[in-house]
């Protein structure tokens, strides 16, 4: 009987679909440290582990009891009196196929007392979550937290009620994957090696059996310039031009193909109205709307209006820290994003006429694979050229993937600034108050959201 190799790739196949293959790599780089082993806070952690975490610890000072038997599936009868923190993170692993037993550990002790005797600990987290927590000591890991610029998430459950609370100080996000954003193909604004690549396949000088495999961006591209020439202006402003360049489009071809014909020395053959088969056209005419200067986008701007400000204040931050040793001490990630925000902007407002970085991926397109492969290699190389530039400005000490994937998605990057934990609790304490006489008494205050 055959049998099948588990791999990464296939377990995670479909999630990968939906995510993308760089965040299971990212989960898969990252450590997460669970405090208190609730019922909440295991599902929570589970389901993290199932997706691909690599690697996490559990600190807890309780011990299993009769309660936690008939809540939490992560603890058994055998594990009574017993650490609930060792428990929940033996039968937790049990559901990471990938994660190995020295990237699993769990602390019999009272998580704050821990912070107190040994912050360095938690340092090494890329998140906290926090679950059955009382308010105050809760408190004093958001201060952590935000002083340390580590994410923490606070669980809680009533039963049918939940609540989330997120805070993560300033959470900076390289790829915000929002939907309908997509990146600036530079279709109404090649630069000088697309347009020698487009012009090397203009209609009049491909052999006719080829005129159905040019890919859609250089058919709307090469229409862009005899637009321009007919029209004296690089822009469609409105439907009726839509509807007008779609027209000339579909000319432009028909004419262009039939002489490819004649130059080839066939017959002549009747003339359609539409050349059936031509996929790429119809392509074309579908994309005609993306034929615009995008500029830059509006959310970017705001981070520009920001960036010099911060890269003083990374600058400043550094000069104090230098000669600082501090192994558990993860990689700054808020002031690798500003750093690289700021060398955008010198690099787009300066360098390249408000132009974002070009993308090194486009998308699938019908067209032979030798132009589809060399279009990709024209905006690969470009890409690359972009990067370097943005290293140059950034300065040493930058990684250069880390770059390009931050110059690759420069047109859906993201900064959100939570309120720290203790001040939501202040906001909302008379909110919780009325809740709590609706509701009935809970442990502790409702906090935030619901």
């Amino acid at each position: 009987m055959a049998t099948t190799t588990v791999t990464k790739d296939n377990v995670f196949d479909r999630q990968d679909r939906f995510l993308g293959a760089n965040t299971r790599e990212i989960l898969m780089r990252s450590s997460i440290c669970l405090i208190g082993a609730t019922a909440a806070g295991s599902e929570a952690l589970k389901s993290l582990v199932l997706a691909g975490l690599g690697s996490f610890t559990v600190v807890d000072s309780a011990v299993v009891t009769n309660s936690d038997l008939g809540k939490n599936f992560f603890v058994d009868v055998s594990d009574a009196g017993h650490s609930r923190a060792e428990a929940v993170a033996k039968k937790i692993k049990i559901h990471g196929i990938f994660v190995e037993d020295k990237n699993v550990s769990a602390i019999f002790k009272d998580p704050i007392a821990l912070l107190n005797e040994s912050p360095l600990f938690y340092k090494k987290f890329d998140l906290l979550i926090a679950s059955g927590i009382p308010s105050p000591h809760l408190h004093l890991f958001g201060k952590f937290a935000a002083e340390n610029s580590i994410q923490l998430i606070n669980i809680r459950a009533f039963g049918q009620i939940g609540v989330i609370q997120i805070y993560a100080g300033e959470h900076v996000i390289f790829d915000s994957q929002q939907e309908g954003l997509v990146p600036d193909y530079r279709l109404a604004n090649a630069w000088p090696e697309l347009n020698a690549f487009c012009d090397s396949l203009l209609p009049e000088k491909v052999p006719y059996d080829d005129h159905m495999h040019i890919p859609y961006f250089v058919i709307l591209i090469n229409m862009l310039k005899k637009w321009e020439q007919l029209k004296g202006k690089r822009t469609i402003d409105n439907y009726e031009e839509r509807e007008e360049f779609e027209k000339l489009l579909y000319q432009w071809q028909f004419d262009a193909f039939y002489e490819a014909i004649e130059r080839a020395g066939h017959k002549e053959v009747p003339k359609d109205t539409r050349i059936p088969g031509f996929e790429n056209y119809e392509e074309a005419e579908g994309k005609v709307f993306k034929m615009k200067v995008y500029g830059i986008p509006d959310e970017l701007k705001q981070l520009f209006d920001k960036v010099d400000e911060r890269k003083k204040d990374i600058d400043k931050k550094k000069e104090q820290e230098k000669g600082e040793v501090d192994k558990n001490k993860k990689k700054d990630l808020v002031s690798l994003f500003w750093t690289l925000a700021w060398a955008l902007k010198e690099f787009v407002t300066k360098e390249n006429g408000n132009n974002l970085p070009v993308s090194p991926s486009i998308p699938d397109m019908s067209a032979s694979s030798r132009m589809y492969t060399d279009l990709v290699r024209v905006y690969k190389q470009q890409s690359e050229k972009d990067t370097e530039a943005i290293l140059r400005i950034a300065g040493p000490g930058i990684d250069k993937a880390e770059t390009a994937e931050f110059a690759a998605h420069s047109f859906s990057l993201s900064v959100y600034d939570y309120k720290p934990i203790g001040d939501v609790a202040q906001r909302t304490e008379k909110e919780n108050e009325s809740l709590n006489q609706k509701i009935g008494t809970v442990e502790g205050d409702l906090n935030d959201y619901f």
